[in-house]
């Protein structure tokens, strides 16, 4: 069990380290222009897909303004940077707001962005990576009942702390792989607020008023987070609790088994 909780020390420190990138830098701005090369602040492009086409694996895209900078498709390594006001707002037809689409090795690194409205797709929706990191996101009011907040299909890696998500149907998806969600607020999902088919550690997190507040059919961990005011079920499955959690005031509090192993 020690080998199991040990892995949430290990997968933050892992994943929360700042990227170590090698790559070009390309800039946005809300007064940019896509016919520019995106390489400086002078000749900043105006939509996140541009500067992403623009810089090289490994490379960084800093938003230096607030505003929308449109879909994204990404398909490498790369880091994403934004300021507050830094985002995708709405969407266009069924596309989700940022597609991660990169290779078996590739990492991703998606910081600052609020997402909002994304039309009849998901907010952020991960099909292949290495590791993912999301953190201090804004992601909320997915219109589609059909769709996430965030979606994490079954790759390797993925963390997402400091960041809400709220008013999706799923408003985190977990498929596979292993992630660790660290500080989060999941709040009024229309179904369930954190869903895990993946091995999924939840610290200092805070899943509440939706249908579900944490449905799973694989292992869990749990500590110092609280599910509470779900309609149904608090917790919907078996979880492994370190015994410092608060689950009260939902439908059912828990149906499943929790187990307390205490502190190790």
């Amino acid at each position: 069990m020690r080998s199991k909780i040990a892995f949430a020390g290990a997968a933050l420190a892992c994943l929360s380290a700042a990227p170590a990138l090698a790559g070009s830098v390309s800039f946005v701005s809300a007064t940019g222009d896509d016919t520019r090369n995106c390489a400086t602040p002078a000749t900043a492009c105006r939509t996140f897909q541009r500067a992403h086409d623009a810089t090289s694996p490994h490379g960084e895209i800093i938003a230096l303004t607030p505003g929308d900078y449109g879909l994204l498709r990404i398909t490498k390594s790369i880091s994403v940077t934004g300021v507050e006001g830094v985002g995708i707002f709405g969407g266009a037809g069924s596309s989700d707001q940022i597609k991660i689409a990169a290779g078996a090795s590739d990492v991703v690194y998606l910081t600052g962005l609020t997402l909002e409205g994304a039309g009849a797709g998901a907010g952020i929706v991960v099909d292949s990576a290495a590791a993912v990191t999301i953190r201090k996101c804004a992601v909320s009011n997915i219109a589609s009942s059909r769709f996430y907040g965030i979606f994490m299909g079954g790759f390797d890696r993925t963390l997402i702390e400091d960041t809400s998500v709220s008013n999706g149907n799923d408003n985190i998806a977990m498929f596979g792989g292993r992630a660790l969600v660290h500080r989060v607020i999941s709040t009024n999902a229309k179904d369930v607020a954190i869903v895990s088919r993946g091995a999924l550690t939840i610290a200092e997190t805070s899943a509440s008023g939706s249908s579900d507040g944490i449905s799973r059919s694989a292992p869990i961990f749990m500590t110092r987070s609280a599910v509470t005011g779900n309609r149904f079920s608090g917790v919907l499955g078996d979880v492994t609790s370190a015994g410092d959690n608060l689950i009260r005031g939902n439908g059912t509090d828990v149906s499943g088994t929790v187990t307390n192993i205490g502190r190790q």
